[in-house]
């Protein structure tokens, strides 16, 4: 009996020790860094036409202007509402067309994003809080140097209000309007040029940012509930917004109508550079 108990025993733990086994030295899975952007919060646009461009996005096109309204003591720049950003337009009388200045990301918690960005590498700018105006509104901006397209990019935390709050009102309001005679909804991209010799490592910053790009599509970085961010290669140096649209079609005959149409697609629609003041639009179905 003792010797049969003995047996049942060192069975045991040897089906216990054969079981436990990879527990012994399990495989090293590396823990992905921290979220530090929840998503895109403006783009900063550079522009000569500033005046004429607010006149088309906001009389004509119907978006809704969330800063420098008419009678407003801030007027060095223009902020519009396009659904899940906002597009902030900066007069400057040398630009030659409206490019790329700056990209604001908001992001998930900016008590650590400072230790966060060092971290993976990125050089930060001196943290700074600055005042818009005389009054109780105060953001704080956090910059760093990242790829290699000449752009400023700073993560802002507003403090007066609640961003997720406010973007959602403008939203709103945009869905009130019906989205403009172009239907217009959100933006679902940002794509972003680069030259095919620096793309490489213009993805691995991103990467240091972001994380890895989605599995599914190539140089594609998916932000929450925001638009992605897309890579790209060619000679210019142009971004692009594209934009969704409730109805592909009935956007197609307004935009010709009304002037604005550079191309029409099976599914999507190129809006004429020059009447934007040479920023890139291109129209998707929702």
């Amino acid at each position: 009996m003792r010797t049969g108990r003995n047996s049942q025993w060192i069975v045991s733990i040897a089906a216990l020790l054969v079981a436990t086994d990879a527990g012994r030295c399990p495989p090293v899975v590396a823990q992905a860094p921290p979220t530090i952007v929840r998503q895109i919060d403006h783009v900063m646009i550079l522009t000569r036409e500033r005046d004429r461009l607010v006149r088309l996005l906001v009389d004509t096109l119907q978006l809704p202007m969330v800063w420098g309204q008419p009678g407003s003591a801030f007027t060095a720049t223009t902020g519009i509402a396009l659904g899940d950003i906002n597009l902030e337009l900066v007069p400057r009388e040398d630009a030659v067309d409206a490019r790329l200045t700056s990209l604001a990301l908001q992001p998930v918690r900016l008590a650590t994003v400072c230790d966060e960005l060092a971290a993976r590498g990125l050089v930060l700018r001196e943290p700074a809080i600055c005042a818009q105006e005389p009054g109780p509104r105060r953001w704080t901006v956090v910059g760093f140097r990242h790829a290699f397209e000449g752009a400023n990019y700073f993560l802002i935390q507003y403090l007066a209000f609640d961003m997720d709050v406010r973007r959602a009102q403008f939203a709103a309001a945009l869905q009130d309007r019906q989205g403009g005679p172009l239907g217009l909804r959100r933006v679902r991209e940002f794509r972003l040029v680069y030259r095919p010799d620096q793309l490489a490592a213009a993805e691995l910053s991103w990467r240091r940012l972001l994380g890895p790009p989605a599995p599914a599509r190539e140089h594609y970085f998916a932000l929450g509930s925001g638009p992605g961010i897309v890579l790209s290669a060619a000679d210019s140096n142009a971004a692009t917004l594209v934009v969704e649209v409730e109805s592909l079609s009935h956007a197609a005959v307004t935009a010709r109508a009304l002037g604005l149409l550079h191309a029409a697609f099976p599914d999507s629609l190129v809006l004429d550079r020059k009447r934007f003041g040479g920023l890139h639009l291109i129209l998707v179905n929702r």
